[in-house]
């Protein structure tokens, strides 16, 4: 829990740039619960023990990924030709029970009816997940008699070079197989979608196979292999989608590839000539027609996508198909991704037209709250329900449900609390029933149900009412209630009568800050904010500024339903003005009264030396800087690289003077990178602006005087530079010295010294912000009575 609130604002901060991203009234927002260990189950086994914890890992698995606005389950069915439901065909899978083939004790469990039921409760969609053809990944005892590998070891093939078996995808038997067990689910349980993902035929890394004999046998007019191979994939598909649609047509078939275009070739997987319709039967004639799949989900598991995007989001690629983008949830705190990046991917995908949602792998990545994925979801991208998008091509997408009736609020005996109730959607033309409910909520009458903004809710028929306790109080406001009825095929009912909710006693009271007390300057890096409990209030909105009047808001969180939450952003310096609004099911409190707080943590110090840029540092040097009041203590960090990252540091250590001189020798001619912190009892601070030094040579270059034996032009530094670098030489005696530099032509563009000097060191600052100088390639040069060298200098902008 403490995780997660520290997590809170820091994502606030982060979505900034991403907050003003488009709404949509309906939008894909999916998760995949892989099985094979992955997400669920996390117990194991066939007992009445092992069955009820099961089911209560898959209800609060649903009720997580409900709260934070996710309208669609892509469930892990059939990882290896097994089942993770109660199949006719297959056997149980061993990552439900422990042992592949052995049922669980209960001969009514059946997790796939179970999780149906758990998702429309909610209003979230099921889509059923299968591997098509993956049989086995490791080999061994453990494949149960009645698996597809010991019942029909003719219809499986190996990898050279691994234990990875498949279902051989050239055999027609295989097809009817594979269709069967898909349709055997289609029959028998009440699921959205069929779904598959990236494994057909298998990858390179698992090993060559050899399946030349079922390419003579079965060549369908192919005399290529490749060809061959893709085309026994489209005949499977095309299969399915008949199959499906002449059953239950309101069933959605779709596909999730690898977003790499180049990795689907080398598995024989064309999702352009799926979305086309093309394929060639088992007569070896071409058939054209629509598409066989009604949605393409490609993995773009790479930051920013890759520039991938453009690929699978063109019009005319889609054929009037929907394009969802499945999200690597499970790379969100990896060197490479940030918690920026989920901001920006849903961001991206609202600004494409033809992306209708996305899809987050995996579950458990959403529900562990990695780089505070869920938060951010919660509280700001998913803030508003929003329905499974229409496919209007799909029989029956075109016929609207019946509105709901008798719209009304009722008070619920045992919690006290009201709730809005309705009476469920007569069955329309088309017989179909509604399968979900928008809830809308205004403040003026007529009331209007195109803008998203409006929407207060979204649940599932299996309860007829909304419990005030899952209303977006902050964020739709007003007491005037419509709903509408969602269909199979995502239609949109007309709205029902309004009805008006209002009473002035349920109006919640103004919320009393307790701390941090007013005016407090002690506060560590995470201030725990604390305010009390008001009657009526269901949910709070928490703002923080850095201005008094909040002109500036820098933190702003809704729908928040604690007593008190981790800030995580108190920086030296700043004093932070906060206050509390709550919010019931009725109306809102006034803000409270507004408390200041600011940090007890000290400032960094200054840095004095080795001062930034000098390049003549002795390799024993003493580092310097001011104090900082408040101060017990300061950490000095001294490092090869100028990211000072791990393994890198010539110096970690605490001191408690505002000076530490060097015991070991630095190397010489090195560069060298330094910072400090400021540190008390309350916390250690910021680091210090960082200064870079190079060490010097160690050979005597003075004689007795401390005048250089020799004159010498040294390499400006830094270098590259923007916008200011250092120019250091020496000069042996008493000369006119002249230092100039010069484009790339030879033109002369700065005099910077041309005057007489003694002999000495001398480092010239300069600064490109004084002169008129575009980035490039420059020279300069050093001249005197007897000596003369030429150096370059680079300038990045």
């Amino acid at each position: 829990m403490t995780r997660k609130l520290i997590y809170l604002f820091f994502i606030l901060i982060s979505i900034n740039l991403f907050s003003q991203s488009p709404l949509r009234k309906s939008e894909m927002r999916g998760v995949w619960v892989a099985s094979l260990g992955i997400d669920w189950p996390k117990t194991q086994g066939t007992s009445s023990s092992a069955i009820q914890a099961q089911k209560n890992e898959l209800v609060a698995l649903f009720n997580s990924h409900k709260s934070y606005g996710m309208n669609a389950i892509f469930f892990h069915v059939r990882p290896m030709c097994d089942a993770v439901y109660n199949s006719k065909i297959e056997p149980w899978s061993a990552y439900l029970t422990g042992d592949q083939g052995v049922a669980p004790s209960d001969p009514n469990y059946d997790p796939l009816k179970l999780a149906i039921e758990e998702a429309h409760k909610r209003g979230m969609e099921l889509h059923a997940w299968l591997n098509p053809y993956r049989a086995e990944s490791s080999g061994g005892s453990a494949v149960s008699a009645n698996h597809v590998i010991n019942k029909h070891p003719e219809w499986i093939i190996k990898c050279n070079g691994s234990e990875y078996r498949f279902l051989n995808p050239g055999l027609p038997e295989v097809r009817n197989y594979v269709v069967n067990v898909i349709m055997d689910i289609v029959r028998r349980y009440d699921v959205d979608g069929i779904h598959f993902d990236d494994y057909f035929y298998p990858y390179t890394d698992y090993g060559s196979f050899n399946d030349n004999a079922t390419f003579q046998l079965y060549p369908n007019g192919f005399t290529d292999k490749a060809n061959w191979r893709e085309n026994n994939v489209n005949l499977l598909l095309t299969m399915i989608n008949d199959s499906i649609k002449a059953v239950k047509p309101w069933i959605k078939f779709g596909i999730s590839p690898s977003g790499n275009p180049g990795v689907n070739s080398s598995i024989f997987c064309d999702p352009v000539v799926w979305l086309k319709g093309d394929y060639v039967d088992e007569n070896g004639v071409q058939q054209t027609g629509p598409p066989y799949i009604d949605y393409i989900l490609p993995q773009l598991y790479w930051v920013k996508y890759n520039g991938n995007l453009s690929y699978w989001s063109g019009t005319s690629f889609l054929n009037g198909r929907h394009l969802y983008i499945g999200e690597p949830a499970y790379r969100y705190t990896t060197t490479d991704f940030s918690v920026n990046e989920l901001g920006w991917e849903i961001t991206t995908n609202r600004n494409t037209p033809t992306v209708n949602g996305c899809v987050y792998f995996s579950s458990k990545s959403v529900t562990s709250n990695l780089a505070g994925c869920n938060d951010s979801l919660k509280y700001n991208y998913y803030i508003h329900p929003s329905s499974i998008p229409k496919m209007d091509w799909l029989p029956g997408g075109n016929t609207k449900p019946n509105a709901p009736s008798n719209l009304r609020f009722e008070k619920n005996a045992s919690s006290n609390k009201y709730e809005l109730h309705w009476d469920k959607s007569l069955p329309a033309s088309d017989g179909d029933t509604a399968f979900a409910y928008l809830i809308y909520r205004f403040n003026i009458t007529p009331v209007a149900v195109d803008d998203a903004a409006n929407i207060f809710g979204y649940t599932g028929t299996g309860e007829n009412y909304l419990p005030s306790a899952e209303a977006k109080y902050s964020v739709t406001k007003g007491n005037y209630y419509v709903v509408t009825a969602i269909d199979r095929y995502g239609n949109e009912s007309d709205a029902s009568a309004y009805v008006l909710f209002y009473s002035a006693d349920l109006i919640p009271g103004k919320p009393e800050l307790i701390s941090p007390a007013n005016g407090d300057a002690s506060q560590p890096a995470t201030a725990n904010l604390k305010w009390g409990g008001v009657t009526n209030a269901e949910r709070y909105q928490i703002q923080v500024s850095k201005d008094p009047s909040f002109n500036t808001i820098n933190y702003n969180l809704f729908e928040y339903k604690s007593l008190s939450i981790l800030f995580n952003q108190v920086r030296p310096g700043n004093k932070y003005y906060w206050r509390v609004k709550a919010f019931g099911v009725v109306g809102e409190s006034e803000f409270s009264d507004v408390f200041n707080f600011s940090s007890g943590i000290p400032l960094p110090p200054t840095l004095i030396e080795p001062e930034h840029a000098n390049t003549q540092v002795v390799v024993t040097p003493t580092f310097k800087w001011h104090k900082s009041s408040n101060t017990t203590s300061y950490h000095l960090k001294l490092s090869t690289s100028v990211q000072f990252s791990n393994g890198t540091f010539i110096i970690d250590k605490v001191v408690n003077d505002t000076f530490y001189t060097i015991t070991t020798q630095l190397a010489t001619l090195k560069n060298y990178y330094w910072r400090v912190s400021s540190k008390n009892s309350v916390g250690e601070g910021d680091w210090s602006a960082q200064f870079g030094f190079r060490t010097r040579s160690t050979v005597d270059v003075r004689d007795e005087n401390g005048i250089p034996i020799t004159t010498k032009l040294n390499q400006n530094y830094p270098n590259p530079f923007n916008p200011s670098t250092v120019i250091s030489y020496q000069l042996s005696g008493k000369s006119n010295v002249s230092l100039k530099i010069f484009d790339v032509l030879g033109n002369e563009v700065i005099t910077l010294i041309e005057q007489e000097q003694s002999g000495g060191f001398y480092n010239y600052p300069l600064s490109i912000s004084n002169y008129q100088l575009p980035s490039g390639i420059y020279f300069y040069r050093l001249q005197t009575d007897n000596y003369i060298e030429t150096r370059k200098l680079i300038i990045l902008k």
